[in-house]
């Protein structure tokens, strides 16, 4: 099993709590809704359609490290109004409220404030494996020449990303036990959750991290026809090391994380969760 390997770094990066309102909220790291996006993006697979379970991306491994400290800023931004609101009910068939000006066309341009937290000078090292073997070469092949069909960028159209390809790395998967572990660390993976009672400081579970979303199309005749819209289905508790001071040692279940070996360097590392892994 191969697993490309790249680093994602940028000047600033922004990956947005969805339980955030009047305040854009970031989390310390890409979730794994955001690289599928990324990945997608390098190879100009339609947006959101990748959510579809017979696509062959929706089964992809996932696996992340954060290299850089996290550092926060925080900005006032104002939004601007700009399109005429209308109803999410037809569009995504959801009952949606929204706010709708009494006249759209009148109050149009309105202005609403809201505070952005932004990540700075970000560095993450992100392992992927496409199931679908001619896929993988076409991404390992895009990744080498820095010929991505969409610009890769952190989260926010704005804040572009640089990467950095490291190489196509042979893993397998670890058998059920206790191993020191690297990256980012899913709770579901864990054979017994209590395993955190027993970890020294600088350690954080981060909660209802999105991982999965699932797709609908819109058919020809609605409002926005060839068109996916989508909902997260699935959100898994992260554990994230603030100070990577030393590795977590754990008891994992089965093919729940990889062994890899990058530039000499052994690597244990715990697959984001998909419903195509340990679901």
């Amino acid at each position: 099993m191969k697993f490309a390997v790249f680093e994602l770094s940028g000047d600033y990066a922004h990956f947005k709590v969805p339980e955030s309102t009047r305040g854009s909220f970031t989390f310390p790291f890409p979730p794994r809704t955001a690289l599928m996006g990324l990945i997608a993006g390098i190879l100009g697979i339609q947006r959101n359609s990748y959510w579809q379970e017979d696509q062959k991306l929706y089964s992809t491994k996932i696996a992340v490290e954060v290299l850089s400290e996290v550092v926060k800023d925080s900005f006032k931004v104002n939004y601007t109004q700009t399109k005429n609101i209308t109803s999410l009910q037809k569009i995504t068939g959801a009952p949606i409220s929204i706010m709708i000006p009494k006249n759209p066309a009148k109050d149009r341009g309105f202005t609403t404030q809201f505070k952005l937290d932004v990540l700075r000078n970000v560095k993450y090292r992100v392992y992927v494996n496409i199931e679908d073997n001619a896929l993988h070469e076409e991404f390992v092949k895009r990744l080498k020449e820095k010929r991505y069909v969409y610009p890769p960028y952190l989260g926010h159209v704005n804040f572009f990303a640089n990467i950095d390809f490291i190489g196509n790395f042979d893993a397998r998967f670890l058998d059920s036990g206790q191993y020191e572990l690297d990256g980012l660390i899913a709770t579901m993976a864990l054979v017994d959750e209590k395993d955190l009672l027993y970890q020294s400081g600088g350690l954080v579970v981060l909660f209802n991290v999105p991982m999965v979303m699932k797709a609908y199309k819109h058919n020809i005749g609605d409002e926005l026809p060839g068109v996916y819209s989508c909902e997260t289905c699935r959100l898994e508790n992260i554990i994230f090391q603030i100070e990577n001071k030393s590795r977590l040692k754990m008891k994992i279940k089965e093919k729940s994380a990889i062994a890899i070996t990058v530039n000499n360097r052994k690597k244990n590392l715990v697959l984001l969760p998909s419903n195509a892994i340990n679901a």
